[in-house]
Order: structure tokens, then sequence, then C-alpha cells
């Protein structure tokens, strides 16, 4: 076997390794936490470590019980959704953290300083699922492997039926996309807290700000801010 050959080789395989390692994990990030009838609600344990350290077990542990059962109580009256994809999101993302955000409002807390502690625990939960994207992100063929996964990441995890996707660019050097409606945006506007979405649009900031040397992320605008649309780009560096 020549040099080349070699190269091409384990180039191939490390682009496979890549695209499989990426799309499992982004596939995964909504789906991994879906409910069966015994488990709790999605980041209660995550949750209550954090809280623990700020304000003991005994109060954490009182906090996270009522918000669990404010999460059952959203639960059982959610809207029924057709599509998995929507489900995941609604149970395992939304409902969590409107269950928190609610429970804190009940205890007259402001809506700045409800809206950052719901932030601060979405953070803190969130954060071990930006490591697998840092690890790829070590590759120089990162941004390969984004602009093959994403389209068929979107299609799965982002259906039609929640977002209205328009692409911008799809080339060697940029990949970018805008949403023109969000499904995040449209159910907590529809339990009047639409000032929660800015939670979630800063997830997206946690997963790819500085994950890698060979690609920047970048967006200027969110619907949730009142912009046209949230956009979306991933330049080759």
């Amino acid at each position: 076997m020549t040099r080349r050959t070699k190269s091409n080789t384990i180039l191939k395989y490390t682009m496979s390794f890549g695209l499989g390692a990426l799309g499992g994990f982004l596939a995964g990030v909504i789906a991994s936490n879906r409910l069966n009838a015994a488990s709790r609600m999605p980041y209660a344990a995550s949750w209550e470590r954090v809280l623990a350290r700020e304000h003991g077990h005994v109060e954490a542990n009182c906090m996270i019980n009522r918000v669990e059962s404010r999460y059952w109580q959203l639960f059982c009256q959610r809207p029924r959704l057709v599509d998995q994809a929507l489900r995941d999101h609604l149970h395992n993302n939304i409902l969590p953290g409107l269950a928190l955000y609610q429970m804190l409002r009940e205890e007259e807390q402001p809506v700045e300083v409800a809206l950052s502690t719901v932030e601060r625990l979405m953070d803190e939960a969130r954060r071990g699922k930006r490591l697998p994207i840092v690890a790829l992100g070590r590759l120089p063929i990162f941004y390969q492997i984004l602009r093959r996964m994403t389209p068929n990441i979107l299609t799965r995890n982002f259906p039609a039926q929640g977002w209205e996707i328009e692409w911008v660019e799809d080339s060697e050097n940029s990949l970018a996309f805008n949403m023109r409606s969000c499904f995040y945006l449209e159910i907590l506007q529809s339990y009047s807290v639409p000032e929660l979405t800015l939670v979630y649009c800063k997830m997206d900031d946690i997963l790819f700000d500085d994950v890698s040397p060979y690609v920047r992320w970048e967006r200027t605008g969110t619907l949730a801010r009142g912009d046209d649309v949230c956009d979306f780009r991933w330049t080759r560096v």
C-alpha cells in the first residue's frame, strides 16, 4: 500500500467515525432522556446537585420535589403531539424548564431572577452534552462532518411541523440556515411565558461556542428576541 493510499484510507475511516459519532450524539440530545413511566423529571438529579451546593440538601430536595410535582401536572395536561421528535422536545426540554420557571415565579421571584436561575441550571445540565462535540471539533475535518450531518439532523430532530427552515448557504466554507418559526416559542407563548424561550436559545451557544479551532459558530438574531429569523451559521476558519 502506498503512503497516499494509506492516508486516504485513514481519512476515510476518520470521516466515517466522526460522522457516526456526531450523528449519534446530536440525534440523541433530545431522545436520550425519553420518558418512561418510572422515570424522574428530566434534569431533576443534576439540578438537585447544583441547588444542594447553594442551599443545602434538604432545601434542594424540597425545591426539586415542587418542580417535579409541577412537571407531572404539566405533563398530564400537555398537548398531544403525533410527531415523536416534537414530543421529545416537549417532554424532555420544554416542560422541565417551564415547571422550574413557574415554581420560581409562584415564589414571587422577579422575572429576571427566575430566568437567570433557569438558565444557570439548564447550562449546568447541558454542558456535559458539549464534550463529544468538543472532541470532534479537534478533527481537521470537523467542518465536513457538520456539513454532511446537519441536513439529516434537522430533518430528523427539527421537523417541518415545528420549524420552518430556510437554507442560506451550503458551501465549502460556510453552512448557514434560518429558522422562520420555532416550536419552542410557539409552545411557550401558549403558556404565556414567551420570555422563557431566550433560555433555550442560549443552549445553542453553550453547545457550539468555541468548540473547534477549525469552525466558527455565529448567530446574530433569534425569534425570541423579536428578530425576523433565528440565523445559524458555521464558517471554516
